[in-house]
């Protein structure tokens, strides 16, 4: 029998640190609501304060979350599978918890609830502070994103990291199809598709029914390359632009060639360009 207590771990033989009292946080905090038929879509994103009531016995625990709701705005994702406002939140939720803990860590899910459809709840602890995560098919928090003080402790609310945002990146322009496709050789200044906004390059493809527009630069500069030695280009009764070709032109004495830009022969409100 001696043998046997002197080869027992000490820690063993000693509880956990007891966690028993209330905790809250001192600024708003952010949780989210789930959509209830696609559990993995965010619906609310919920500005919140907690509080949570603890009682602990040995390595059992037993804790009740109370989140007060204050105010919320529809999730990006719910609103772009939908395309409509989420359901209001009704101002207060209670979540009854039980677990273990093991440590500087506490791991619990919800009572009564069933397998797969529980909130659980996980964190970490110092002396004054818990620091948790929520996860659920009803309401996840980021990771890490409840953290609430020992109410009567001289604890300060530890910097909360604020997320770097995900850019969404640039889509690619679609470029007009057609059976017979031309393409941008030169843009001097600003120019677009009428269609699509996106904006004209030298790499740009035209085909037939494109609307290019250009910007307010005086000397903005559009040439194209069509397929075929040749192509049609018409201007709308709105347009106020001109096509013209290049004329070279070389002088007799010095042999200089200079070009004079020189607008094509014109019917109505179309101009056809040879290239």
């Amino acid at each position: 029998m001696l043998f046997a207590a002197l080869i027992t771990p000490l820690h063993a033989l000693t509880p956990a640190r007891d966690l028993t009292g209330t905790w809250k946080n001192t600024i708003s905090e952010t949780y989210y609501e789930m959509d209830p038929s696609d559990p993995t879509t965010r619906m609310n994103d919920v500005t919140v304060t907690y509080s949570m009531v603890i009682t602990q016995s040995g390595n059992s625990i037993n804790i009740v979350l109370n989140v007060y709701e204050s105010s919320w705005i529809t999730d990006t994702a719910y609103w772009n599978e939908y395309d409509m406002s989420g359901v209001p939140p009704v101002g207060y939720n209670q979540i009854v918890l039980t677990g273990t803990v093991s440590g500087a860590s506490f791991t619990t899910d919800e009572m009564g609830a069933s397998t797969g459809t529980a909130e659980h709840l996980a964190g970490t602890f110092t002396t004054d502070i818990i620091t948790a995560t929520l996860t659920g098919n009803a309401e996840t928090t980021d990771t890490n994103g409840i953290i609430v003080l020992l109410s009567g402790s001289s604890a300060t609310m530890p910097p909360t990291a604020t997320a770097t945002p995900i850019p969404s990146p640039t889509p690619t322009p679609t470029l007009p199809t057609s059976d017979n496709l031309g393409s941008v050789s030169l843009v001097q200044g600003s120019g677009w598709f009428a269609n699509t906004g996106a904006p004209v390059t030298t790499q740009s493809q035209i085909g037939t029914g494109t609307e290019i527009q250009t910007g307010n630069d005086s000397n903005t500069i559009v040439g194209f390359n069509y397929p075929d030695m040749g192509g049609t280009v018409y201007l709308g009764t709105n347009s106020d632009v001109g096509w013209v070709y290049l004329e070279p032109q070389t002088d007799p004495i010095t042999g200089n060639i200079s070009y004079t830009a020189v607008p094509p022969p014109t019917t109505g409100t179309f101009r056809t360009v040879r290239g």
